[in-house]
């Protein structure tokens, strides 16, 4: 399982890197998977399955909300509060609660008096590891409380992230030029470009 998931994870920062480099939190991210996959290699080269495995649970769990909502925003389904409170639950619970007062705070006062002395620096290395990637867990809490505050402001659901990747502001591409014929009716992007003006 720990394999198959450093895999995943791998697999998963390299299509992030291919395809998604116009995305407006591609930086963003990639620093989240890359401190995901360095926390899982480095846990699994020194041994430190509990710790590993925690984490990935906490991940993979709050992860099942978070493309459930997605799917929801991407599809005609309005999901809206439907994906969106159970989401932030499920966020807040594993990703800041057990991350925050389980895993680290095990590995900050009950790790190093298992740990003998030549072991402590993986053990501090390991510490940091964690607390970056709960720094970068109350950023994305930051986006999720964001599209919340939208939801209520305007009753729509929307992914923010991925819906400012399809627009092109700088350079707009006229109807004909994409391969349409150019036609009385407005694209989502056309309009939110009319609006922007």
């Amino acid at each position: 399982f720990y394999l198959v998931f450093i895999g995943y994870s791998s697999a998963e920062m390299v299509g992030h890197i291919i395809r998604e480099r116009k995305r407006p939190d591609f930086y963003e991210l990639l620093v989240h998977l890359l401190v995901t996959n360095v926390l899982l290699v480095f846990s699994y080269f020194c041994n430190y399955l509990r710790i590993g495995s925690l984490v990935m649970l906490a991940h993979s769990f709050s992860d099942i909300f978070v493309y459930v909502a997605k799917a929801l925003v991407d599809t005609r389904i309005t999901g809206g509060a439907l994906s969106y409170v159970p989401l932030l639950g499920v966020y807040v619970w594993c990703r800041i609660y057990v991350h925050s007062s389980v895993i680290l705070r095990s590995v900050w006062m009950e790790a190093p008096q298992l740990v003998s002395g030549e072991n402590l620096p993986s053990v501090k290395y390991m510490n940091f590891l964690l607390s970056a990637i709960l720094m970068l867990h109350m950023y994305w809490l930051f986006v999720i409380v964001k599209i919340g505050l939208f939801l209520l402001s305007t009753g729509k659901s929307r992914d923010m992230q991925a819906s400012l990747s399809s627009i092109n502001v700088r350079h707009p591409i006229p109807p004909h030029s994409a391969g349409r014929a150019p036609s009385g009716s407005n694209t989502p992007e056309e309009k939110i470009m009319k609006k922007s003006k």
